[in-house]
């Protein structure tokens, strides 16, 4: 109870303190309710839905304590409504059976098997903070099997594709956004938020990852340097922004994303194509050509190579057959 209550108040003081302000303040609660006990009857208990809206914005609030981002804690918060609105039943009550009864309908609605892990991915992270916090002594969620997810190959760019977003792009920012994507394998948040002082004269470029919470140095090839100082001479403007939508603002990430299905079109890739396509690209032609994964998974700002060999580096029939005629035949 002490620990619902500390986060009551941090969950209420959220949006007037920022979070060194917030950490501050829940060590202070901490300390002064330090062997508390504070104890409630079931009658006083608020209705399901009154209990866990308060739970889930206590949930947010901790989420943000710990640096998470805003679209993290916004695909928990989703999953975690949609299920609690569906079942209608107090956090503390609910079992791993309504859990799995839940996951079969929204199954039945036709979305992938990789949606449904997802959702219970984002369900069990709600669950295990309710554990941490102790409103409830075990997560319901951990019962359930890990879903086996579809894998269909994603289709993976080559460097003619590059090359044909290069020439179809239409003006000279749209030419230097493709080109700078395929150099550095930017989050399209990232190039979004990218300003004219994080670029040296040398091409290297250091980026500021909101995901992370961390600094990294990615870099421009001698074609993207080029393009990119070519779009920023055609400008007279004083904006510290890189890249800037025709009427001047800062670029968003959803135009950047429409510039890259656009051009992918333009080009006549027969596929869609997105900033992460390029991720992806940049992953596999930096590996294949022989650089330690390590150095991609930092590029791209990977806490761990898993993540980048698991997600990132995709290889081709082709790839396989040439490592085999390679390594076997020798």
């Amino acid at each position: 109870m002490v620990n619902q209550i500390i986060n009551s108040v941090l969950t209420n003081m959220s949006p007037h303190l920022n979070s060194s302000q917030l950490t501050i303040l829940a060590q202070c609660l901490i300390h002064t309710l330090h062997d508390t006990t504070i104890s409630i009857s079931p009658a006083q208990l608020p209705s399901a839905i009154g209990y866990n809206d308060s739970l889930l914005r206590q949930f947010a609030a901790s989420k943000r304590l710990e640096g998470k981002s805003p679209l993290t804690i916004a695909q928990y918060l989703r999953a975690s409504q949609r299920f609690l609105s569906a079942v209608n039943k107090h956090c503390t009550d609910i079992t791993a059976l309504d859990i799995k009864y839940y996951l079969s309908v929204y199954a039945s609605t036709g979305v992938s098997s990789t949606t449904v892990h997802n959702e219970l991915h984002f369900i069990s992270a709600f669950f295990s903070w309710l554990m941490d916090e102790e409103f409830i002594v075990r997560n319901p969620a951990h019962k359930i099997k890990n879903i086996r997810k579809d894998t269909p190959p994603k289709y993976l760019l080559t460097d003619n594709d590059i090359n044909q977003m290069h020439n179809a792009s239409h003006n000279k920012r749209n030419q230097a956004i493709i080109d700078v994507l395929a150099s550095t394998g930017l989050r399209v948040s990232e190039l979004a938020a990218l300003n004219r002082n994080s670029i040296s004269p040398e091409g290297a470029v250091c980026v500021y990852a909101t995901k992370t919470h961390s600094y990294r140095t990615v870099y421009l090839t001698p074609t993207a340097k080029n393009s990119l100082n070519t779009y920023l001479s055609s400008r007279t403007d004083h904006h510290p922004a890189v890249f800037l939508t025709a009427r001047g603002h800062r670029i968003t990430a959803r135009n950047i994303e429409d510039i890259v299905h656009q051009t992918s079109v333009a080009a006549g890739i027969p596929h869609t194509i997105t900033v992460h396509s390029i991720r992806r690209y940049l992953a596999t032609a930096l590996h294949r050509r022989g650089c330690p994964l390590t150095y991609v998974s930092r590029l791209l700002g990977h806490a761990s190579t898993s993540m980048t060999e698991q997600y990132y580096i995709q290889l081709s029939s082709d790839d396989l057959q040439a490592a085999y005629i390679k390594y076997a035949t020798q």
